[in-house]
């Protein structure tokens, strides 16, 4: 075997080494593409499920705070009442002169 023979023999084998190891490195690539795929749809899902708990997180703390707001209306009508009555009782025992009781 002559020697441009042998360079073009170890060419070749070199060649096939190097289709080998790119069709392993393409097969590994497309396992990456499928695997990050996966992760993105897994992604989007936990996105739609976190906007979809916000919206109705948000909508619970509304329905919290107009409930806050009542109470808070009906307790300052009662606290207004309550110090009213006060006055009143008051009046009514200085009137009856039972100011000590």
């Amino acid at each position: 075997m002559s020697e441009n023979e042998q360079v073009l023999q170890a060419v070749m084998e070199l060649s096939s080494k190097m289709d080998e190891h790119f069709k392993a490195l393409n097969g590994r690539m497309n396992s990456l593409e499928s695997r990050i795929d996966s992760l993105e749809n897994r992604m989007d899902s936990l996105e739609e499920k976190v906007e979809r708990n916000h919206s109705e997180l948000l909508g619970k703390i509304n329905t919290i705070n107009e409930r806050l707001d009542t109470m808070d209306e009906k307790l300052g009508i009662l606290a207004n009442d309550t110090l009213n009555t006060k006055a009143e009782v008051k009046v009514l025992k200085k009137a009856m002169n039972m100011t000590n009781l």
